[in-house]
Formats: C-alpha cells, sequence, structure tokens
C-alpha cells in the first residue's frame, strides 16, 4: 500500500490499511499484526478490531511527531498472524510518504555580513552575496530576497537581486556624505504562509581622494581689507589661513600649504598645518613697492593629490616717514629795486 501523512499530523491519528484475509475459520483466522521492520524512532504503532463478517481490520496510528526534514518516508513491512502452531504468517509493505509543511524559516549562512567599497564604485558594482537555505520542500523551500527599506536604505542605495542575493551599489556614493551603510536583508520563502528571516549588512564606504582642498584667508588689517602698513614689524600678521579637506584624514586631509610672491617680504607660519598666519619677513617701504601679489597653494597627499590656490593682491600702505625734500639746498636769483609789489622772484 501507499499512504500519505501531512507532518503535522498529530499524535494517535488513524488511517485504515487493508486487512489480512485467511480462509481458515475460527482460531486459525487471522489473529494479530504486527510490524516487522522499517518502523524507524517507533514512529507508527498497530491497533485492529474484529468486526460481524469475522476480518481483523488493521489501522496504522501516528506513534510520535513526523518531521519530514528529518525522516521523508518510511518502508514499513507489516505481517499478519493466524492462531494455528506454528502460526502461519502473509506480510505486507506499506510505503509512507510525509508531505511537507512550511514549518521551517530561511536560515542564514551568517548572522552578519560585512563588506567595504571605494566611493567612487560605479552603479551596478557588486558588495556582496548573501545566501540563506530552507529545509522545507518546493515552494515552502524557495527563497527570494528584499532590503527591509522601512528599516534600512531608504535612500535606496544598494539593491538585491531577489532570486541570487547578490548586493550592488544603485547610486553613486559618497564618503564624505555617509561613511556606514547598515542593510537590513530579509530572507522570505514562497510558501503559501510565507516565513522569513533576517540578516544585517554592515557596508563601509572607503574614501578616495575626489575632493581638493579648501583655502579660507582673513585679512587682519583694522577693516579687514588685504593691506598692510609700510610700518609694520617683522613677523607682524598679515592674515590669517585655514585649510580643509573633507576627505578622509588619515589619508588625504594632510594638506601641505605653500606662498610663493613677496620677493621674500612675506612668509608663512603654522603649529598645526590647519591656521597658517601669513607675516611680515622684510622690511616695507611703500615709496619702493606699494602693492604684492601673493599666492597660497594647498595640496593634499592623495594619490593623485588634488590643490587648491588663492590669490592674494596685498596694498602696502603709507605712513609720514618722509620729509619735503628741495630739489636744491640753496637758491640764487636777484631783483631789480624798482620791482612792483607781486612780480615773480623765484620759485
Amino acid at each position: 500500500m501507499n499512504v500519505e501523512f501531512s507532518e503535522n499530523t498529530p499524535r494517535d491519528v488513524k488511517r485504515k490499511l487493508n486487512p489480512a484475509r485467511d480462509q481458515d475459520l475460527g482460531v486459525f483466522n487471522t489473529q494479530r499484526y504486527n510490524i516487522v521492520s522499517g518502523n524507524t524512532e517507533n514512529a507508527y504503532r498497530l491497533s485492529s478490531h474484529r468486526e460481524l463478517d469475522g476480518v481483523l481490520y488493521l489501522d496504522l496510528q501516528i506513534n510520535g511527531f513526523l518531521d519530514r526534514e528529518t525522516t521523508d518516508h518510511y518502508e514499513l513491512v507489516i505481517e499478519a498472524l493466524d492462531g494455528g502452531t506454528p502460526p502461519l504468517r502473509g506480510t505486507m509493505t506499506v510505503n509512507i510518504t510525509i508531505l511537507d509543511v512550511n514549518d521551517n524559516p530561511p536560515v542564514f549562512a551568517e548572522s552578519v555580513y560585512s563588506a567595504t567599497i571605494p566611493e567612487n564604485a560605479t552603479i551596478g558594482t557588486t558588495v556582496l552575496k548573501v545566501f540563506a537555505t530552507d529545509s522545507d520542500a518546493a515552494e515552502n523551500g524557495l527563497i527570494e530576497y528584499s532590503i527591509n527599506r522601512r528599516q534600512s536604505d531608504k535612500e535606496n542605495m544598494f539593491k538585491i537581486d531577489p532570486d541570487t542575493g547578490e548586493i550592488t551599489v544603485n547610486k553613486a556614493l559618497d564618503f564624505e556624505t555617509k561613511e556606514l551603510h547598515e542593510l537590513v536583508v530579509v530572507a522570505r520563502d514562497k510558501g503559501a504562509q510565507p516565513l522569513e528571516t533576517t540578516a544585517f549588512v554592515s557596508i563601509r564606504v572607503t574614501d578616495v581622494n575626489d575632493n581638493q582642498p579648501t583655502i579660507d584667508v582673513i585679512f587682519l588689517s583694522d577693516d579687514a581689507t588685504p593691506k598692510i602698513s609700510e610700518s609694520a614689524q617683522l613677523d607682524e600678521f598679515v592674515a590669517r589661513i585655514s585649510v580643509h579637506d573633507p576627505d578622509s584624514k588619515a589619508e588625504y586631509a594632510n594638506v601641505n600649504v605653500t606662498l610663493s610672491g613677496g620677493d621674500g617680504h612675506f612668509d608663512l607660519r603654522t603649529h598645526d598645518n590647519i591656521i597658517y598666519l601669513v607675516v611680515v619677513a622684510l622690511p616695507l617701504d611703500r615709496e619702493s613697492r606699494s602693492a604684492y601679489t601673493l599666492n597660497v597653494v594647498a595640496t593634499d597627499k592623495g594619490s593623485p593629490p588634488l590643490h587648491a590656490s588663492r590669490i592674494i593682491s596685498l596694498r602696502v600702505t603709507d605712513v609720514n616717514d618722509n620729509p619735503p625734500v628741495f630739489l636744491e639746498s640753496v637758491y640764487k636769483t636777484s631783483v631789480p629795486e624798482a620791482a612792483a609789489p607781486g612780480t615773480p622772484v623765484i620759485q
């Protein structure tokens, strides 16, 4: 006989089997049944009852709990014995198939996945692949992957292949905007009442030198304009320069700043490589030179390095440090004694 049980069949459920028939009468008719073999873990037991027609009818009962994922098939050999001495026997094989129930959720190979990817990764680049298994059969064991958008990745920066579990870049990444993305990935089977499980995916975006430094200049004159008095002393402050690079401090934000122009009259000082001071390095003389063009260049240490520059047009202001000078130290002239008042004498 071929018999089917669902794996969630309760204990003690009966299934009628074909009874054994014996042409002898009375005590020599069928008296009892036994399971001879195949009853793994004592999963089944037999019960019988005799009806008015004299036949000893046979029932197969569930004796425990069935689990298709543990055992999906049984092959019971049942014998029937009459009451003779010695008894005569007949046997029947019962092939039992256990039908699947969606009682197992998918299981991820790992509960937490992690990966790193550079911020310049193109759309479609593979980040990693998640994998889950489901011990159920047929549709109950087929898995579909998705990203829980309510709990993670609301910006759709990544997408996942529903069949393979491959996670790829869906939008341009930016380390300076977001360095760590944490996704909640769902594996759901395709049963009529689907079961699901989740795993966490941590994706760290690594920095690429894609931002040039920025240079900010504050002039330290009384009206914050680019000027310096010709009477300025050596080491007197001219301007305050701050540099910033949004790229990773560990790799690219260590910026080198240089100052050119000014014929040595100005110098650059710093204590932390972030704030720089332009100072007077040589005496100034407006009457010799009234303006200087300085060039500040900030270069990061990326590969290739990026740089930014800032031109400073500095005006030298006057102080009253020069007395009037006559063209000649002595002037001589003559004038007639009859000259009328107002007559020019000399210039």
